[in-house]
């Protein structure tokens, strides 16, 4: 299994917002998987290890 980074985590990373990562897993340039459940019982959206590498070099690669 995929390991999986937190949104947070991701946007942290990239030096972005949550919502910038939302709308890059709406655009299909991540990968997100809803493994558990956030506050509220709401699904926690959990970003792919692997979407994220496959991100970064394709950003590299321009």
């Amino acid at each position: 299994m995929d390991e999986l980074l937190s949104l947070n985590t991701v946007a942290d990373l990239l030096s972005v917002t949550g919502q910038t990562v939302r709308n890059m897993v709406k655009d299909g340039r991540l990968e997100a998987v809803y493994p558990k459940r956030g506050e509220m019982g709401r699904p926690k959206m959990m970003i792919t290890a692997s979407s994220y590498g496959k991100y970064l070099m394709r950003k590299d690669g321009k």
